[in-house]
């Protein structure tokens, strides 16, 4: 009876320390003194890499020179007036064929508009000439209307009507102290507002001598 409890307890020993065996080597087939088995972990980073941001290209002003199809701005609406299509200030279909026909192409850069506006003397085919009502083209009054009638109030930011009426009379008066607009005075307006000059604004007073021309060209 005592040999077998013997034997008994010797085969319970036994197991108990091969079930201690097979636990610590389970264990150590994920840990390793502590730390996680490198050949239990994927060597993919568990983390998503941040994009590079795409730089940011540098903006263009609508209207900078030189034109063409796909431009917008004022710049834009003083070419349109000149060809004699409507002036909503997109440089469209219909203003790249319009300026084909005055200019034989149809990228138009700095130069090549200020030579037909600013001297206001060459004047477009297409939009009616600005006359007063003794037929002269200046000075620019309420019986006025036209090309250059549409030029000053283009370059004066008011509404664009071809009609000198009240609210370009004021325009006249704010900038020039006349309810007028001289050939000078036009003249220095539209080449300060699209052609990045200075030039001073002849007053009233001085606004019919043309020898502020010599001081444009």
């Amino acid at each position: 009876m005592k040999k077998s409890i013997l034997i008994l307890i010797i085969v319970i020993a036994i197991i108990v320390v091969f079930a201690i065996y097979v636990i610590r080597k389970n264990k150590n087939a994920v840990f390793v003194h502590g730390t996680v088995n490198d050949s239990t972990i994927d060597d993919k980073p568990n983390y998503v890499p941040t994009p590079t941001p795409k730089p940011t290209p540098t903006a263009v002003a609508n209207d900078a020179w030189p034109l063409k199809r796909g431009s917008k701005g004022d710049r834009v609406k003083l070419l349109q007036i000149y060809v004699g299509v409507t002036p909503d200030g997109v440089f469209g279909p219909g203003t790249e064929a319009a300026t084909k026909t005055a200019f034989g192409k149809t990228i138009i850069d700095k130069n090549d508009l200020s030579a037909v506006i600013v001297p206001l003397e060459k004047m477009p085919a297409s939009p009616q000439r600005s006359t007063n009502a003794q037929g002269n083209f200046f000075p620019l009054n309420t019986t006025a209307t036209g090309y250059f009638v549409r030029l000053f109030q283009l370059a004066a930011k008011i509404s664009v009507d071809g009609k000198f009426g009240n609210q370009s009379a004021t325009a006249a008066t704010n900038l020039f102290g006349s309810a007028s607009v001289t050939k000078p005075q036009l003249q220095a307006l539209v080449s300060n507002r699209f052609f990045d000059t200075t030039f001073p604004l002849p007053s009233a007073a001085e606004g019919s001598s043309f020898g502020f021309l010599n001081k444009l060209f």
